[in-house]
């Protein structure tokens, strides 16, 4: 009977055996399928985050076009028009009526004293025996006085006026003016905006300002100091 129990045991011993290592075996699996599955869920999670949108794609940036050099490379080319010689190429007549242009009276000096002056002003005729004075002193350096009467000349037609140039003649008379006075043509006095006789401008032989205009009389020290600066 020993021997029979000792053999029942052993069988039920060894089929414990069998059991306890097939479980052992089940749950090893068991767990590598856990495992397995974690994995590949989180490898979709993430392929899933990384996942760019159709709509959500980033805007390719605008090309920058390349700078136009040409804008760069412009310069401003500079005005050659004389705009200083004023006085030379302009009609005026001389007291004979004769027509002729100030470049013919301006040329041939290294300064000119250009007088605008009317036979009705006060103050013009005052200073003109001084003036007279002044171009006889200064002749021999290069400098000429040329008055240039106004009111000679009709504004609207363009004639002269006889009457006019009858009294410029005995004013320079009056006050021993020898230097030559001439009758201006509208145009002149239109481009030179005189709004008030006496107005002097002082030019070189090329008709070019060498100063701004001066307004009004001066007495013969003033005109001096003007005139033997201009000389110098």
């Amino acid at each position: 009977m020993n021997g029979r129990y000792n053999m029942k045991n052993k069988s039920i011993l060894g089929l414990i055996a069998v059991f306890v290592i097939s479980a052992v075996l089940i749950a090893g699996c068991g767990e590598k399928a856990a495992e397995t599955d974690t994995t590949q869920t989180g490898s979709e999670y993430t392929e899933a985050e990384t996942e760019t949108e159709p709509g959500d794609e980033p805007e390719d940036e605008p090309e920058q076009e390349p700078a136009d050099e040409t804008v760069a490379e412009e310069t401003v080319e500079e005005d050659t028009s004389d705009t200083e010689n004023a006085f030379a190429d302009f009609t005026v007549y001389d007291l004979s009526q004769n027509e002729t242009t100030l470049d013919t009276l301006i040329s041939g000096n290294k300064v000119t004293m250009l007088n605008f002056w009317g036979t009705f002003c006060g103050p013009c005729i005052r200073e003109m025996p001084d003036l007279a004075d002044i171009e006889r002193q200064y002749k021999d350096k290069g400098f000429e006085i040329v008055g240039v009467t106004i009111d000679a000349v009709d504004f609207d037609s363009g004639k002269i006026m006889p009457e006019i140039v009858d009294d410029a003649k005995a004013i320079m008379k009056d006050t021993n003016v020898e230097y030559p006075v001439v009758l201006a043509s509208p145009e002149l006095i239109m481009s030179t905006e005189i709004e008030a006789v006496p107005t002097t401008f002082f030019v070189d032989k090329n008709g070019e300002l060498l100063t701004e205009p001066f307004v009004g009389s001066r007495d013969r020290a003033e005109w001096e100091s003007i005139i033997s600066d201009l000389l110098e």
